[in-house]
């Protein structure tokens, strides 16, 4: 389940550092058409921003990927549960051998994020306090509308 997360991470990524790539030579080309109707004659100051537009990309954009990882990684996010035939434990700890303190049904919708132990994430019943542990395997991403 870690590899997939991690995929999809890494997809979200490559495609924001395309978008970056692309902004800039757009930008660089909008410098460059600028400069040409300067020359041509026509009055145009590009060194004052326009108090009705916004920058589409603010501060250093490595850092607003990065951000966009951690956050995917330390929110809760929408998982089904995928067991074959009973309900999927809810544990105290990390652990196969932990106590349970629930189970819960096969085909439920839970609120999960990877926890600090491999093939283990961590499931909130509000989404934002922890409840308990459940093994990653039995846990599929709901694809985002």
């Amino acid at each position: 389940m870690k590899n997939k997360t991690l995929i999809t991470i890494l997809s979200i990524a490559a495609v924001a550092g395309i978008g970056i790539y692309f902004f800039s030579r757009m930008k660089k080309k909008g410098e460059q058409k600028a400069e040409e109707i300067k020359q041509e004659g026509e009055i145009l100051d590009m060194t004052q921003p326009s108090q009705t537009t916004t920058p589409i990309i603010s501060g250093n954009p490595w850092q607003n990927i990065a951000n966009t990882i951690s956050n995917f990684l330390s929110n809760y996010n929408d998982y089904t549960v995928t067991t074959q035939t009973s309900g999927l434990n809810l544990r105290e700890k990390p652990d196969a051998k932990s106590k349970i303190l629930a189970s819960i049904p096969k085909g439920s919708t839970v609120k999960a994020k990877a926890s600090e132990v491999k093939g283990w994430f961590i499931v909130s019943k509000d989404g934002v306090n922890p409840s308990g542990f459940v093994a990653s395997q039995f846990l599929k991403a709901k694809q985002s509308k």
